[in-house]
């Protein structure tokens, strides 16, 4: 991600639960979603929040992120 012409990079050591990415989707109001084996990340700034099954989702593995056009993302 870029920030003031800077690159940031993140990993698990950052904060996220998965080094590789299945899909992701970049929403008008700057979150970056990340579909991967182990959850759902959002990316915003340098805030990361991680949601697993514990959290509702119905499996941890997210392969497809797909925006709506009434604004919500649909994972599959």
């Amino acid at each position: 991600r870029l920030n003031n012409g800077k690159r940031r990079t993140f990993s698990t050591a950052t904060g996220i639960s998965e080094d590789s990415a299945w899909a992701i989707h970049g929403d008008p109001a700057g979150n970056v979603w990340i579909g991967t084996s182990n959850g759902l990340m959002c990316v915003r700034d340098d805030d990361v929040s991680v949601f697993m099954r514990a959290d509702g989702l119905r499996s941890n593995a997210i392969r497809a992120l797909h925006a709506a056009s009434d604004g919500s993302i649909w994972l599959g």
